[in-house]
């Protein structure tokens, strides 16, 4: 078991390494799948993204990096791809609050 007390007494050097070992980890992943959507390879790019995200944004948080790690994502070209599909950008956006508005119902149903 973890001594919480311990943790703060980390090297500084151990804690930089660690945060450059996370941002590389997603860097990469993301990269990854960006070159899979630019191959046409949306669905590959999305299951590849789907747990090791997951895992890195769960490590993120534990670490206190979370609001690092969005920044890392928001500014990869990935981002600004995936922002231009407008199902993606509205469910991001959240102009009325939340992700399911009427709006997005009206984009789903009608098959715009």
């Amino acid at each position: 078991m973890t001594d919480l007390n311990t943790l703060d007494a980390r090297p500084a050097d151990a804690a930089i390494d660690h945060d450059a070992a996370l941002e590389a980890r997603a860097t990469t992943l993301l990269d990854l799948a960006l070159r899979d959507l630019r191959d046409g390879r949306a669905i590959d790019a999305f299951r590849r993204l789907g747990s090791p995200l997951s895992m890195l944004w769960t490590e993120a948080r534990g670490s206190g990096r979370a609001d690092a790690l969005r920044a890392l994502c928001r500014a990869h070209p990935l981002h600004a791809l995936v922002q231009e599909d407008p199902y993606t950008r509205r469910a991001a956006e959240k102009p009325r609050g939340y992700a399911g508005d009427a709006v997005m119902m009206d984009f789903i149903y009608s098959g715009e």
